[in-house]
């Protein structure tokens, strides 16, 4: 049951497997609008966990953001999935949706995505060995990861990898600029989280300055760069401004 948007609340009731929200909130997380939605779940002679979804950032794009506070004590947050945001986001949010308990696991709700929440053991990210830069001629690329008995898929064209990209056996030599991606995987474990490098043969770098840049004001996506621009420069150097976010990982290279 979902309790009102907002609140956090507790009211654990007697009773194997019962669902349980409290009929007076007791407000101790702060969220915008829309606030958030809320579902109790207590296994017979467990102790209850309150699951809230915070979905503020519905209006900007920004992603959902699952809490698990102690049902007896709501003042006390168990889990959130800011905490390892590569691995659990649940992607963009969605007005009032509720998360759904079944099966011992969490479902949760949102933009294009249903994300699944459970107890798992997870794979270190495999290492790329060297991390990117600079080559040459060609490089040798290294991929390894700290769990011994695991299967590493990697890709060479900034792609995420499955289980059906490149099976990784041994050293490979790049001789053309590429973007490596790397996953491990391992049988009764959740697969890692993706390690990139991104890799740039000597020869494809021009002898220029920079590039050259035209900054215009005052403009809208109805009139896009109409007129003559406010300043003309070029830059070594582009810094893309995100502000307190990042960029889609597609765009991180």
């Amino acid at each position: 049951m979902a309790g009102p948007p907002g609140s956090l609340t507790s009211s654990p009731r007697n009773g194997p497997g019962e669902k349980t929200a409290g009929e007076k909130p007791a407000l101790t997380s702060s969220y915008g609008f829309p606030g958030a939605t809320t579902v109790g779940f207590r296994q017979w002679h467990q102790h209850g966990i309150v699951w809230a979804i915070q979905a503020d950032g519905s209006g900007s794009g920004g992603a959902a953001i699952l809490h698990a506070y102690n049902a007896t004590n709501v003042a006390q947050e168990l889990y959130n999935s800011s905490q390892n945001f590569a691995r659990d986001n649940p992607g963009g949010a969605v007005k009032m949706v509720v998360p759904t308990i079944a099966n011992g696991k969490v479902y949760v709700g949102s933009q294009y995505v249903l994300s699944v929440f459970g107890n798992a053991s997870f794979l270190a990210n495999p290492t790329i060995t060297p991390n990117g830069g600079v080559f040459t001629n060609s490089a040798t690329i290294t991929l390894a990861d700290a769990i011994s008995g695991t299967t590493i898929y990697y890709t060479l064209d900034g792609t995420t990898p499955t289980t059906n990209s490149l099976l990784y056996t041994a050293p490979f030599v790049l001789t053309n600029s590429s973007s490596v991606n790397a996953m491990a995987t391992k049988a009764g474990t959740a697969n890692s989280g993706v390690t990139s490098a991104a890799f740039l043969n000597s020869s494809s770098i021009g002898t220029g300055t920079g590039l050259t840049g035209s900054y215009y004001s005052n403009h809208t996506a109805a009139s896009p760069f109409t007129g003559s621009p406010t300043l003309v420069r070029i830059d070594p150097t582009v810094n893309f401004n995100w502000g307190s976010g990042s960029p889609d990982p597609q765009h991180q290279r």
